[in-house]
This record gives C-alpha cells, sequence and structure tokens, in this order.
C-alpha cells in the first residue's frame, strides 16, 4: 500500500505515492494533462542522508512538468 498519497493540479494534474522495498523507497507519480501521461519515478536507499532532501526536490519538479 501507498503511504503519503498527494493529488493535486500545477502545471498539469498530477497524483503520487511513495513505496518501501528491499530498503530503498520509491516514489511514483503519474501526471496528464489529459491527452498526455507521464509516470515519473524516484528510488533512494532508505537509509540515504540526502534521500528526503531530493524527494522534495523531485516533488518540486514534477509539479512543474508542462506538456504544453
Amino acid at each position: 500500500m501507498a503511504a503519503d498519497v498527494e493529488r493535486g493540479k500545477s502545471a498539469s494534474h498530477y497524483v503520487g505515492g511513495s513505496f518501501l522495498h528491499a530498503g530503498d523507497v520509491i516514489r511514483a507519480w503519474y501526471l496528464t494533462n489529459g491527452p498526455d501521461v507521464a509516470l515519473v519515478t524516484y528510488v533512494a536507499a532508505a537509509e540515504s542522508g540526502d534521500a528526503a532532501a531530493e524527494l522534495a526536490d523531485a516533488g518540486t519538479i514534477v509539479r512543474s512538468v508542462d506538456f504544453g
């Protein structure tokens, strides 16, 4: 089951969720503007000290995607 599920609209509609698997943090987002769809993923070792900051940066990037 996904944790930290988020839905929203910025440049595109998006939904994302986080998963823990085999010592990794996996975050996946789907983005769409209607006719276009993208799957974006982020994977890091759960014990990585940089994972939280990198995940925040990845979320900022995802929310800025504009299919144009």
